[in-house]
Formats: C-alpha cells, structure tokens, sequence
C-alpha cells in the first residue's frame, strides 16, 4: 500500500488551470494520496479543474485521494474517473466542505466520501455523466451533510447515495435541491442500532425526486422527514416524489415544518408517513402500506388543518389515523372514476376532524371508521361501502 503525502493544493493561475492525480500504474494495489492542507484558490483566482483518475492498466488497481480539510475550485470542477475494469475505482474523502460549480462522475467506480466530523456543505451540482454513474457515501457521524444545488438528473441519475456507514455510524443528509439518484440507501448493515435520515428541506423552493429509498436493515431507525418554512407556510415548496419509496427497513417518512409533499407512486413504512404538527399537506397518488398518521409527538402543536389528499389512482391505504387530539385532521377522497380505493382502520386511536368524498369512484371502508364530520361533495356519483357496519 502506497500512500504519498501532499501538504495541501492551491490553484495559482487565473487562467484556468487543470490538475490532474492519476494512478496509471498496472500494480493492482490501493494508492491512497493524503491531502493535509486541502484545495483552495489563491487571491485572484476564480476556478480551478481537478481530476482524480484511476486509469490504470488492468483490474483491481484503486486510486483515493484523501482530503484533509475542504476543496474550494470556484466555479471550477471536480472530476472523478475510473476506467471501468473490475475494482479499479477513483474515490475522493472529503473531511469538510466542497465548493465547486459540479462534481462529476464518469462510471459506477466513481466514488465520493463525506466523512467529516462536523456538519459539511456541497454546493456543487453533482453530475453522473452517464446513467448510473457515481457512488456518494456520508460517513459523518451525526452531523448535518447539506446539498445546496441539485442531484444527478432525470435522465442521468446518479447510481447510488448511502447515507450512513459502520458501525456507531449515524447520517443525516440534507437535500435543498431536485434529487436524481437509482437507490438511497440508510444505513449500511453493519449490525449496530443507528440513527440514519434523508431530508429535504423546501424552503422557498420545491423539489423533485426520483429513484428508490430504501434502508439497508431493520435494526437501525431509518426516516426520510420533508421539511418545509418554518416561519410561513406560504413560502413551503412542494416535495414531489415520483418513484416508488420505501420497504420493511424504512421507518417513517415525516412532515414537519408546513411540509407539502405528493407521492406518485407506491409508498412502505414500517410506521407510517407521519404529519406532525400543523399545516402540513400529504397527497398520494399510489398505494400506501404501513399507514398514515396525523401526530404532535415531535412538534407539540395539534395538526387540525393538516390534510392527506388519496389521489385518483391510488387503490389502498392500510390506515389512516390521529393520535394527537381528538378530531385533528382532514381526509380527502379524491378516487377517480372506476377506480376502488380500499381503506383500512380510520380513526382508530382517536377520530380525525373531516373525511371528505371528492370524485366518483368508490371507496371501500373496511375496518373502523371514526371522524367528526363525513362529507359527500354533490354531484360526483361517487359510492362508499362500510363494510364494517
């Protein structure tokens, strides 16, 4: 193993200039570079170029460069690229901030690592440069990473991000931006109980997701939470996730703060999708297994105006219930035309404070049913069957 020193990168020319670190040896071994004094700019300079290639000859042939401190390229960009042979990949460990106009990835063997010990901001766009390319792993224990500018795109998604990592290794991901990636995954099965989160924070912006979230396993508490102004609701975006989401190893998915979110596709937890406090807004447009909540657990505040829009197409709802206050929360059906929407227990902790029959399909209650008031907006057709009566 072959690790050479660097006491730190400084980008001088105001012209632009390109550093290239690239292990283009056939020694199939692991060459870690340290970078003790990080990448900075000198006085003057806007942007600098780096790229981190591992170009060797055959497979197995890593090439890491490890950051002590932050990057800082301006406007500039940090290229990483692996040729594409079995093991012969090109990682970047960051310990603090990146600052950059992109990130860009090459190939799946193309890794960034997050593993500062404070909380670390990427205002840089992060780039696959084909589908699938790019791997960013967060192994900040405990501490806030945060995504200024946006993730991968429709077209080209980033191939993986994994949020936690080790044991007693908990993470926390922040995304401000639309958000492309193949599959997020919490946690990564080290077998120790961990505290992993993906949260997207739309204030005064709404953001776009696509891809899977997932958690690695059951043992840890793995949440995606949607955040929106904490100040104004009027300045909440709206969280759109247009994939389907979850499993048995994700927790919850947590409304706070005015969140708006919409789901367009299937949706499982373990817990629920959970509306906590007020004025928060959930509409699904597929099937939710594992339930939704109206709560006050973490906000203290009484969710009465929040509202759970079922949309057109969606068909089941395992449950929907209110564990705050009672008569908190409002239900909307808004089934589509020959569709039938089955619901399981409503209500049943305490009762919510309105359901509400928007459209004309037909709604299958088949378990409890407890709300202050039902109502059945005229002229829709729509039919509902209590099974449970």
């Amino acid at each position: 193993l072959y690790r050479p020193t660097i006491a730190g990168i400084v980008f001088a020319s105001t012209g632009g200039a390109t550093l290239t670190l690239v292990d283009g040896n056939d020694d199939d071994g692991t060459i870690t570079a340290n970078v003790v004094g990080g990448v900075s700019l000198a006085d003057g300079v806007s942007s600098g170029i780096l790229l981190v290639s591992a170009d060797g000859d055959g497979a197995d042939d890593p090439f890491v460069i490890d950051v002590n401190g932050s990057i800082n390229l301006g406007t500039g960009i940090l290229y990483i690229s692996a040729d594409g042979d079995s093991n012969n990949t090109a990682a970047v460990n960051l310990s603090s901030n990146l600052t950059a106009g992109s990130v860009q990835f090459n190939s799946a063997g193309s890794i960034l690592t997050l593993d500062g010990s404070s909380a670390q901001t990427i205002n840089a766009g992060v780039v696959a440069m084909s589908s699938g390319a790019g791997v960013v792993n967060i192994t900040n224990d405990g501490n806030d990473v945060t995504f200024q500018s946006s993730i991968g795109t429709s077209t080209n998604a980033l191939g993986a991000l994994n949020i936690g990592g080790g044991a007693n290794v908990d993470g926390q991901a922040v995304f401000q931006r639309d958000v492309n990636v193949q599959t997020i995954t919490l946690g990564n099965g080290g077998g120790t109980r961990n505290l992993n989160s993906a949260v997207f924070l739309a204030s005064g912006n709404s953001i776009s997701h696509r891809g899977q979230i997932t958690g690695a396993e059951a043992l840890d508490v793995n949440t995606v939470t949607v955040k929106g102004s904490n100040v104004d609701a009027a300045n909440s975006g709206t969280v759109t996730f247009n994939s389907a989401i979850g499993g048995a190893n994700l927790d919850a998915i947590i409304l706070v703060s005015n969140a708006r979110a919409v789901f367009n596709d299937a949706v499982q937890t373990s817990s629920g999708v959970i509306l906590d406090g007020n004025s928060n807004q959930a509409t699904f447009n597929g099937d939710v297994a594992g339930g939704v909540v109206f709560s006050s657990q973490r906000s203290g505040v009484a969710p009465t105006s929040s509202t759970v829009t079922i949309g057109a197409a969606a068909t089941s709802i395992s449950s929907v219930d209110n564990v705050s206050q009672s008569s908190a929360g409002s239900l909307v059906l808004n089934t589509g035309d020959g569709v039938t929407l089955t619901l399981g227990q409503i209500g049943n902790t305490k009762a919510l404070g309105s359901i509400s029959m928007t459209s004309s399909g037909t709604v299958n209650f088949g378990n409890t049913v407890a709300a202050h008031t039902i109502n059945f907006a005229s002229g829709t057709g729509g039919t509902i069957h209590f099974n449970n009566l």
